[in-house]
């Protein structure tokens, strides 16, 4: 049970600045996000380099984690990959985001869910596509600039109530690099620990096993 909220806490803390899902949008949240487009430069791109490897460390709960985050197109393709090992009980997941789903696997029993995806998420932090509905409601602020793994990175603190959440991200070309988040009372430190920039990635971290059991949500 234990690792089972571990890894519940870790992927809400890694999707909060990287999930893109959503249900139907009403009315009234779409005229807010024409309203906010006015007000507020979009990017183009989630990422500002074509692909990358991230490879972090996470502390919580006294656990050290391994995450690895792998992307390319700028962010159209993505995975990432949680490991870890609690009291002997190890867990092995994947989510990969492509073509407008979002796929959570898990590697070890072969069983995954397919879910569609949208452009934004009440969870959900792009750096490259901040709205002032998003800044408002999340109390998100840029504070500076900080030097962290041989790069000037953007700072940015939280404090989003809707999740008893906060912290503070440095993020380098939309890319995040450092994290320190309070969930509740449960304190998290992530830090990319290996960056490689445009490289080639494997097709196959975008790509759904045949053998495994997919169900759509």
């Amino acid at each position: 049970m234990k690792a089972l909220n571990l890894l519940v806490i870790i992927s809400l803390l890694f999707f909060t600045f990287s999930c893109k899902t959503k249900g139907p949008q009403t009315e009234e949240q779409t005229a807010t996000e024409q309203k906010t487009e006015l007000t507020v430069k979009k990017g183009k791109h989630k990422y500002e380099i074509k692909s990358g490897i991230v490879e972090y460390k996470t502390q919580t709960m006294g656990t050290n984690v391994v995450q690895t985050l792998y992307f390319d197109d700028y962010g159209a393709k993505e995975a990432n990959e949680i490991a870890m090992e609690i009291a002997g009980i190890k867990s092995n997941t994947r989510s990969i985001t492509k073509d407008d789903y979002m796929y959570n696997l898990d590697l070890t029993t072969k069983t995954g869910t397919k879910t569609k995806t949208f452009a934004t998420s009440d969870a959900d932090i792009n750096f490259s596509e901040l709205t002032d509905e998003m800044v408002k409601r999340m109390n998100l602020q840029k504070v500076g600039s900080e030097d962290f793994a041989g790069k000037t990175c953007d700072k940015y603190t939280i404090d989003y109530k809707d999740l008893s959440m906060k912290g503070s991200f440095l993020v380098w070309k939309g890319v995040p690099l450092k994290s320190e988040v309070d969930l509740s009372t449960i304190h998290t430190t992530m830090e990319a620990k290996n960056f490689q920039e445009n490289v080639a990635v494997p097709a196959e971290k975008f790509e759904i096993p045949a053998d495994f059991n997919i169900t759509e949500q």
